[in-house]
Order: C-alpha cells, then structure tokens, then sequence
C-alpha cells in the first residue's frame, strides 16, 4: 500500500480496514506503524466517525477492527460529546445497546469496551438528557422480557458497565456541577445496586441464588467500585456479610482460588472502610471491622494447617493493615473504652492479628512475604499514641506496652541473619537486598517500640545479651542471637537518653570479652556498629572508652570489618575528641599498621585520615610532625612518583586516592585554639590542645607543613591531568580544605595556591577550580596585603570565561562552568562590587552580557546562576556609574532576552529567577523598562506568534505596576508564558491510542 494511497483514501469501513490491518501486520515497521497510528487518529478525531463505527461493529469483522471501532466510539463520547445534536443522542443509545446484545457472545475485549462506552454514556447524559440512565441500563439487561442473550451473560453485562460506571465517576474530568449531580443518581441507585450484589454474591456454599464463578467475581469487582463512593456505611452491612463469606469460602477448600475471589473479596472489603468519608460512622465502623476480626481464625487455621495458602493468609493481613491504619484513632478511641466492652475487644483483638502478621512463620523473604506489611501500621499507632493528651497517653502506654514488648522480641527473631551456608546456597542477590531493606524497616520500628517501652526495652534487650553471650561461651558458633540483640541495641542508639547508666555500661562491658577476630565478620561488624552508633553517649560516660577501643583497634587489623571499624572510629573520634587523649598512641600506632598493610580499601583508607586527623589535633607538634613524616610523607612521595606516570586507568585511581586521603586530613587537623564561638558547652570537657614545647614559639599549623610538602607535587598533577575533571576536583579540594583549615596561617602559601589554580584553570576550565578559588577571594580579598594577588585571581578567571562564552556557540556544554563562574561572582559582588569592577573593569560588561546568554539555557542551574547575578548587579550597582552604564547599555537587549525566556525559550521551571531580573528592572530602571517593554513587544510574532496585541498590553502595563509585590508579578509572567507556549486549557489532555 502506497503511502498517497493510504493518506488520500475516504474514511469509509472498508478503508479504515485495510488501515487497521496495515498497522498491525507492519508491527516491524516503526515508521509505518507510526503514520498508520496518525492517521487512524485523525480518524477518530473526525466528525465522520460518529457515522463509521457501526460499519466496522459487525461480527464478521476482525477483533481489531471491532475494538478500534468501540475505542473510537468511547474517545467520541469521552472528548467530542459536543458535536452530537442533541437529538440524535437518544437513537445513539439505542444503538449502542443493541450493539452490546449483538456481542453478548464475544469477543469479550470487544464486549467490555462496548459496556466501557454505555457507562461513560451514561455518565455524558446524566441526569438532564437521560436522568434514569442506571434504571433503565438494569432494566434493560435483567428484565424477563430481555430473551436475546442467556441470564448469565446479561448480568455479567450489567455488573461490568456498572462497575464501569461507578470507577469513571471517581475519574473522569467531569465538572465539579455535573459530577455531584451524577454522584447523586448514583446515590439514588446504590440500594438496587446493592440488591443486585447481595443476589449475585452467595451467602453459603449451597445458596441457589448464587450465579457463575465468572459473575461473582464481577459482582465483586463492581462491589469494590461502588463501596468507594460516598455511601452510608449502613448500606453496605449484608454486603459486607456475603464478601465475608466469600473469603471464608476460599478458605475451606472450595474450588475458588483460581478465579481469585479472595483478593477480589478482600479489595472490595478495604475499600467499604477505608473510603473518605468513614470515619463519619464510627459505631459501624466499629461494627464492620468485629466481623473483620473473625477472618483472624481462618489465618490461625491456615497456619496450622499442613499446606497452608499463604496467598490467603496474605490477603486477609492486607485487609486488617489496611483497616487498623485508616483508622487508627478510632481504635486508640476504642482502647480507652471500660474493660470488657464489644469495641475494645474488636481493636485489641485486632491489633494482636496484626502482630501475628508481623510474627508471619518463615524467614524472609525466602519463605514469606507478610510480616513486612505491617511496618506503617506500628509506626502510625505510636505514633497517635505520642500525640495523645497526658491521661490517655499514661493509658495507652499501659495497654499497648505488652503488645510493643511482644513486637520487639518477635522482631529480633524475624531478623535474625541466616546461616552462611543458607545464605550461599539459597539466597540470591534480589533476595539479599529485600532482607537488607527489610532488616532496616526493622531498625525503624524498634524505635517505635522504644517510644512506647522507653527503659524496659533496654531491660528486655539485656536479658537477651545475657542469654546471647552465654551461649556463645557454650557454642561459639551460635552467633545469630548475639548478632540480632546487637543490631536491636544499634536501632535504638539514636533516641537513648544520654543519662541512661544503668544498660549500656554493662553492654559495652560485655563486648570488650568478645573474641572479635574469631566471631563470624558479621557479627564481628554488628559490635563494631554498635559501639559507633553510640560515640556521642561514650562522649558523656568517656570511662567505656577503656571497653570499646581495644576492639575498634583489633578491627582495624581485619580487612572483612575494617569498613564497620573505621567508621566507628571516625565516629568515636569526632564525638568523643576531648576523651581519646590517653588513646592516642595505640589508635595512631594501629592505624600505621593498617595503612602499611595495604588491606584497607579506598573508602576505609580516606576514613582513616579523618581519624587521624581528630587524633593528631590533640597530640603534641612534635609528635604530629614525627608521625606525618612517617605516615603521610611516603603517600606524598607515591604521589609526586605517580604524577610523572603515563596517564592509565590504574594511576588515576591511585592519584585520586592519595588526593583524597590529604584532603580528608586536611579537614580535620586542626591544632589551632577554639575562639569563643567554639568553646564546649557546659559539663563537656574543652579539647586537648597540643604543647609545642617551645616556650612562647609561634604555633605551627602541621596543615601549613603538609602544604609545603603537596604544592610542588600538585603543579605537575596539574601539568599531566588538567583535563582530567575527577583529578581536577580532588586537587581543587585539597586547596579548599586547606585554606579553610589554615585560614590566615596560609598567607605565605597563596601565592603558590593561586598560580595552580590560575595555570589549572587556563589549561581546562572546571567549576570545582572557580569553587576554590571563591573561597580564596572570599577570604582575602579585601585585606591590604593579599587584595593585587586576589585581583589577579579574579582577573585571570574572568578573562578565561568570558573567552570560553565568545568562543563555544552551545554554551549548554559548560552549564557547570556558568553556574560556578556566576555563583562566584555574586559573592563577590555582595562582598564589595567596587573591588569586583576594579579587578575585571575591561571585562565587566562581556560577563553581563555572558550573563544575558546563559538566561537562555535549558539547565536550570547555569540559568540561575546567571539570573541571580543580573538581578543583584541591577539592584545594588545602580548607584555606581560603571554598573549603571552597562545596565543603560543593555538593558533593552536583556529585556528582550528575559522575554524570549518567558515566551518558551527556557524551560517553566526555570522561568522564577528571570522573574526576579524583571522585578529588578522595574525596581531600579523602570522608566527605561516602561520604554523597552512596549517597544520590544510591538514586533510581530513576538516572543510568540499566540499573544494578541491587545494581551500583549495588558501585560506590560501589569509587569509595570508590580514593583515591589514579587508573588503577583510571578503570577502574571506565568500566566503570559503560559499563554505564548500554548498551554492555557490544555492541562492532562493526552489523546490515547486506539489500540492499546
């Protein structure tokens, strides 16, 4: 078929055939799939296919041909009801149900889109032009007048056009007027409805009245959709009833499960009461859910049972979830109730049906997959029970503490870690990651449990450790319950109060007898995280340093835990530097050990000069010295010998590991003493600074001796990898770090600092190079003795850019680059701008009109960058005659940029910061604004062809009120974008497809 043929051919039935065909056996061919698609749209968007549907709904037709014509029939209703008169509709109707009789056999594809298309009918017709629509539609289908098709096909009809109904009622985009009046036909309907249902579903096993498996799963889908409208639950009660039943069915071994009627059951069950509206109806609720509660014997039977269905199981927890986290406060409500009453039984009773859930038998998720559900659940009722007024909070603790104390035990044994040998032979990686995920949500709700045990949770957990650790005597390897009372104790590490004195002694007493190098690595790195999660309680009881360091440093010399050893160390080190004085040595001496091994990773290896770093700040300078030039000196070295290597993936790898490890010690060797700002708060010791031993000498930063020895070595990095932007951005750290360290004691090594990032940034532009250099500038741009060299800095950097902007015609490829050049500036800027204009005067004008191009751009970041820059350099350098001047300048060229960007030229989520440049003009310049606006959008087209004149001054003379009232300013540029982009009334109009 010719491509002239296919686009001039009449919309007839056959045509469109040959058409449908032609788009299914060319499936292969994209480009003709696609304009095959595009045509048969713009068939379906064509008034004619009101006409030829009926000549392509005919039995003999393929069941392509058939569904493409239901599709279009309900796309027709759905988006050009207009163009039907208004007379017509009614034959319409009759058509379409006879049509629906027509296919009562099938296909059934062909037959749900028919029922799809009678509901949405209904829904276009109601409640003026057919206001019985539903009584009519059941009338219709179930009357004994209706011998066309059997009783059971007739039904099955019904039930999917209602269900139909009742879910595009929720969906469709109807208008608020005519949707309420439809919601109430449908009110008006549901008591037939809900006749129909409680027929459909059986009562028992033997009900004569029940229909086909086929119509029941219907029925219960239909049930499902309409007990989410507003209806009042009392309604609902003989329904709720029969889709009970239903599942106790399912559960007795009938010949159901294949059909799924118990998840169909359970949904339709969640639905009646989880809707909005139900907790307006708390006694049926209540009601309702005793009937629920009774399923929990059907799961206690399951459970026992030999083969247990645990898709039934699964179910029936879904249900009670769901139920108990809807509504939550009512069954709190329900708790405080007097003792023995029917509703504080119901919420207890299912409050404990769902701790069986979370005590589902099995190990996950190898063996099940339902305890996990139950995780909100425990976290929104304590969660209510904390937000509770003092006397029902005293309450409910009392009642719920049992409960939460059951959870926790139960939580520990379902996150036991398997065997290794399991873990080896049966899990795979998916696997793996689930329990990973799984034992985290654990973590989580062992803090629930905290917030409702408080003290006796602690109490509870070193009952277990007890246990745990005498067993572990007996049989070293039975590990697993050390393991998990371990990883309890680690979950609740973050809201244990810092006073507590009376568990946490004794558990990290406990651990230092443990033979760490000996237990399985993962307990061995569960104690190492234990102790680490609390460095800031060891901070306040400094004694239990004695307990923890020996096994932290026994770590360090085991690769399988060095990662959880470093860590706590770092942790340790940073929390609790003014109490690891008397451990310095051994720490520092177990760390050159580890890093002379080599077995330390990468990540391990950079931690370790945090730890370091915290430990040496505290040491004598002497000291600090002799062991920099022991440890840190031959890294240098390795590093100066790597640097002059041919470039290869290896010794990248091994430079920025050296680059990174300095910069780490750089952040945290800091011997310098703490201002006031600095000083601890009262009852935490002050750290221990180092004695130089040198009387009254000058303080030497070690910092300070650390740069002297990397600077040479950095130029040549920079020599053979200034293209190399990781390299780059790890050099560029390691300044950063430094200087923010040193601050002014690295005066006498800027010059050295500036030249690196001056000839770095002429040999390859990088972001992370103007970030260093920001800080520099920043920090010594305006003292006397640094201000040429600061100058110089900026001068350089400036003239590279500006350079950089004339010479690449896609500016989007240094997105990066304009974002940090634009940042810097603006700092800068608002630090002093005279010093800014005298240090880049030749080139002040070119960066804003650098400036000016990169509003334009589609990266978010450059564009705000450079926004945030036009906007402070309008506001603030109007009162100086250079910033003013080029504003004068250019500013009509930058009111034409900024309306190009509001047209379409920039993204809409962008579009707020070149906002904020039109609030600037109107600010500082808006005579010369109210001038530039009109005559710039008097040009035709402009910034877009959709804008009418009249629009277009309306808009101006809006933008030239708002000049101080930002939010009123957004709204009117918004509504003009959207306006030139074509956007107005066109939110969620997606045409689909016809086939899919």
């Amino acid at each position: 078929m010719g491509e002239a043929t296919i686009e001039n051919m009449p919309l007839t039935a056959d045509n469109l055939q040959m058409l449908i065909s032609h788009f299914y056996t060319r499936s292969n061919d994209p480009t003709e799939q696609m304009r095959a698609h595009s045509l048969l749209s713009q068939a379906q968007a064509s008034p004619a296919a009101w006409s030829f549907v009926w000549d392509l709904l005919y039995l003999n037709k393929p069941a392509e041909v058939q569904f493409f014509a239901a599709s279009t029939l309900h796309l027709k209703l759905v988006k050009y009801w207009t163009e039907l008169p208004q007379d017509q509709r009614p034959a319409l109707r009759e058509k379409l149900m006879s049509t629906i009789m027509t296919f009562s056999s099938g296909p059934k594809i062909v037959l749900s889109r028919l029922c799809i298309v009678m509901a949405t009918m209904a829904l276009q017709m109601l409640p003026e032009d057919w206001p019985n629509a539903i009584e009519e539609i059941m009338e219709h289908l179930i009357s004994s007048r209706q011998t066309q098709i059997s009783p059971d096909r007739a039904l099955w009809i019904l039930l999917e056009t209602l269900t139909v109904l009742a879910e595009e009622t929720q969906t469709s985009t109807l208008q608020q007027q005519h949707r309420d009046a439809v919601r109430t036909k449908l009110d008006q309907a549901a008591p037939e409805v809900f006749k129909l249902l409680e027929r459909t579903i059986p009562e028992g096993i033997n009900d004569p009245s029940a229909g086909s498996v086929d119509n029941v799963c219907q029925a219960m889908r239909c049930s499902s959709a309409w007990l989410q409208l507003q209806l009042p639950l009392s309604l609902c009660d003989t329904l709720s009833t029969r889709l009970i039943n239903i599942v106790r069915l399912c559960s007795q071994g009938h010949d159901t499960s294949n059909a799924g009627m118990a998840d169909l059951a359970v949904d339709a069950l969640t639905n009646l009461l989880c809707r909005p509206n139900s907790h307006k109806f708390p006694t049926t609720v209540m009601q309702i859910m005793e009937k629920y509660v009774g399923l929990l014997d059907i799961v206690q039977f399951q459970l026992n049972s030999p083969e247990p269905d645990e898709g039934l199981v699964c179910a029936i927890f879904t249900l009670m979830v769901t139920v108990a986290e809807s509504h939550s406060h009512l069954l709190l409500d329900s708790l405080l109730m007097p003792e023995g009453t029917q509703s504080r039984n119901t919420a207890m009773r299912l409050i404990q049906g769902i701790l069986q859930c979370s005590n589902m038998p099995g190990q996950y998720p190898l063996d099940e997959n339902c305890s996990q559900m139950a995780f909100g659940f425990w976290y929104m009722l304590q969660d209510d029970v904390i937000g509770s007024d003092p006397t029902p909070y005293h309450q409910l603790v009392q009642l719920l503490a049992p409960v939460y104390a059951t959870l926790a035990e139960i939580l520990l044994h379902k996150s036991m870690l398997p065997e290794r040998s399991d873990l080896e032979r049966n899990w795979n990686s998916e696997d793996r990651e689930s329990f990973r995920c799984y034992r985290q949500d654990v973590a989580d709700t062992l803090l629930y449990c905290y917030s409702i045990l408080h003290e006796s949770l602690l109490q509870l957990y070193w009952n277990k450790l007890d246990a745990a650790l005498l067993s572990l005597q007996a049989n070293p390897t039975s590990w697993r319950h050390l393991e998990t009372v371990l990883h309890g104790f680690l979950s609740v590490a973050e809201v244990v109060p810092m006073e507590e004195d009376r568990f946490l002694p004794n558990l990290l007493a406990g651990l230092k007898a443990l033979p760490l190098t000996q237990l399985d690595v993962r307990v061995a790195g569960t104690v190492l995280d234990t102790v680490g999660a609390y460095a800031e309680w060891i901070n306040h009881h400094p004694a239990a340093l004695r307990d923890v360091m020996p096994l932290l440093l026994m770590g360090l010399d085991c690769a399988e835990v060095a990662t959880s050893a470093t860590m706590a160390l770092k942790d340790l080190t940073r929390d609790c530097q003014p109490s690891i004085a008397p451990f310095c040595s051994p720490i520092l001496l177990s760390a050159k050990q580890a890093l002379a091994t080599g077995h330390l990773k990468a990540n391990e290896s950079i931690r370790m000069m945090s730890i370091l770093g915290r430990v040496l700040s505290i040491c004598p300078l002497p000291d600090i010295l002799a062991y920099l030039d022991e440890v840190l000196l031959p890294r240098v070295t390795e590093l100066q010998e790597l640097a002059h290597q041919l470039p290869n993936a290896h010794v990248k790898a091994n430079i920025l590991l050296r680059l990174r490890m300095v910069s780490t010690l750089f952040s945290t060797l800091d011997t310098r003493l703490p201002s006031d700002e600095e000083l601890p708060e009262a009852g935490v010791a002050a750290p221990v600074r180092p004695h130089t031993g040198e009387g009254d000498a000058p303080h030497v930063q070690p910092v300070q001796v650390i740069l002297r020895w990397l600077l040479p070595v950095l130029k040549t990095v920079v020599d053979r990898w200034a293209s190399d932007e990781h390299i780059m951005t790890a050099v560029s750290a390691s300044l950063k770090y430094a200087s923010g360290t040193l601050m002014d004691d690295c005066k006498p090594l800027l010059p050295e600092m500036v030249n690196i990032l001056v000839v770095a940034f002429n040999l390859y532009p990088q972001a992370s190079l103007l970030d260093t250099a920001k800080q520099l500038m920043v920090m010594f741009a305006l003292e006397a003795d640094q201000a040429e060299l600061m100058r110089a800095l900026m001068a350089d950097c400036t003239s590279v850019f500006v350079g950089i902007c004339v010479a690449f015609p896609n500016l989007s490829l240094q997105s990066d680059l304009i974002q940090a050049f634009y940042n810097m500036h603006l700092k800068l800027m608002k630090k002093d701008a005279n010093m800014v204009a005298l240090a880049i005067n030749s080139n002040l004008a070119e960066v804003f009109k650098c400036a000016m191009t990169s509003l334009s751009l589609p990266e978010c970041g450059a564009s705000k960058a450079a926004a945030g820059y036009l906007s402070y350099f309008i506001l603030n350098g109007a009162e100086t005659s250079q910033y003013h001047q080029i504003v004068k300048e250019n500013g009509q060229d930058l009111t034409t940029r900024v309306l190009k960007c509001i047209g379409g030229e920039t993204p809409r989520q962008c579009l707020d910061p070149i906002i904020d440049v039109l609030l600037a003009l109107n600010k500082r310049f808006c005579e010369d604004l109210a001038r530039w606006l009109p005559s710039i959008l008097s040009q035709e087209n402009f910034p877009t062809p959709r804008p009418s004149v009249q629009e277009k001054e309306q808009f101006v003379q809006s933008v030239l009120r708002e000049r101080a009232n930002k939010r009123k300013l957004q709204e009117k540029v918004r509504a003009f974008s959207l306006l030139c982009r074509g956007l107005v009334n066109e939110y969620g109009e997606q045409q689909p497809s016809p086939f899919f």
